[in-house]
């Protein structure tokens, strides 16, 4: 891991609702045994956090907020600062893992193809 990246270690005086520091990311929230991890750069979960105080969301929430958004899966609310095309080029700076020791995907990877 670059000296940029880090796998959620963003500290901030942020109440912890808003921190990307204070989640957990599981397949099946039912059953936290199957953990996701995501790394990348500290500005790009400082904007996430950003966004969720703005948006008085909690971190997770505002991650599958943009997430749902950059896969086509919803649109972005009107508060959203950043337009689609900003959200996904922050995202795509981001990796994740399904499983531990497994490949670390580009976020990216789950983004629909643009259409021309």
């Amino acid at each position: 891991m670059s000296a940029d990246e880090s796998a959620v270690m963003v500290s901030s005086g942020r109440d912890p609702k808003f921190r990307a520091d204070c989640i957990e990311w599981f397949h099946d929230p039912a059953h936290d045994n199957q953990k996701i991890q995501f790394r990348g750069p500290n500005h790009v979960y400082a904007a996430l956090e950003q966004a969720a105080e703005q948006a008085d969301r909690t971190f997770n929430d505002q991650m599958l907020h943009i997430l749902g958004a950059c896969r086509g899966a919803r649109s972005l609310d009107f508060t959203d600062a950043r337009s689609l095309s900003e959200w996904r080029d922050l995202i795509g700076q981001m990796t994740m893992q399904f499983h531990v020791g497994e490949e670390w995907i580009p976020c990216r990877a789950i983004f629909p193809t643009p259409e021309e």
